[in-house]
């Protein structure tokens, strides 16, 4: 998966974007396929924020709920969104990164990472993103919309970088 993304953290270094082109406050995508998921969601999930979901649906959740959508035109919804939840099932905790993981990384959204996801937050290296991007609740959510800005954007695309490079290191010193 690391290919699908080199032009997304490849983009030039200033400007990446416009900040005013956001659509959305906050984003999540993903199916509703059991009821951790939804508590998760309501605890991070800000209430007087513009959200929205993509292919999930929940009568509990303020948020604009659309069908699923191809993977590009997620793809774009979540370019037009501040910050994505990043959420795994109950299973998944703890001990695997999910794919939703390194698309919110490479997106031009801010990835909220709840603690559940990565307890000791092994994930993310660089000081100020490792502050901010974990969060324990939906007020840390807000923080962070709040936060938004290229500069952080950018700092995530190079922290995703690292990232693909220490695969890229792991998998020649195997070799």
């Amino acid at each position: 998966f690391k290919n699908l993304f080199q032009d997304k953290i490849n983009s030039p270094e200033t400007a990446l974007f416009k900040i005013d082109n956001k659509k959305w406050d906050v984003v999540y995508f993903g199916r509703n396929r059991k009821s951790y998921r939804e508590q998760i969601l309501l605890k991070y999930m800000p209430q007087d924020t513009n959200n929205i979901l993509i292919g999930y649906k929940s009568k509990k959740i303020n948020a604009t709920q659309i069908l699923p959508l191809k993977h590009t035109e997620m793809l774009n919804v979540i370019d037009e969104s501040k910050v994505s939840v990043i959420i795994a099932d109950e299973e998944h905790q703890g001990n695997t990164t999910t794919f939703r993981f390194y698309e919110t990384l490479a997106s031009n959204c801010l990835a909220a990472i709840p603690i559940e996801y990565d307890p000791n937050k092994e994930l993310i290296k660089d000081p100020i993103l490792k502050n901010i991007l974990y969060v324990e609740s939906s007020e840390d959510v807000k923080k962070l919309v709040n936060m938004y800005s290229e500069d952080l954007v950018f700092k995530q695309k190079q922290e995703l970088k690292r990232i693909f490079k220490e695969f890229t290191d792991t998998l020649k010193d195997k070799i």
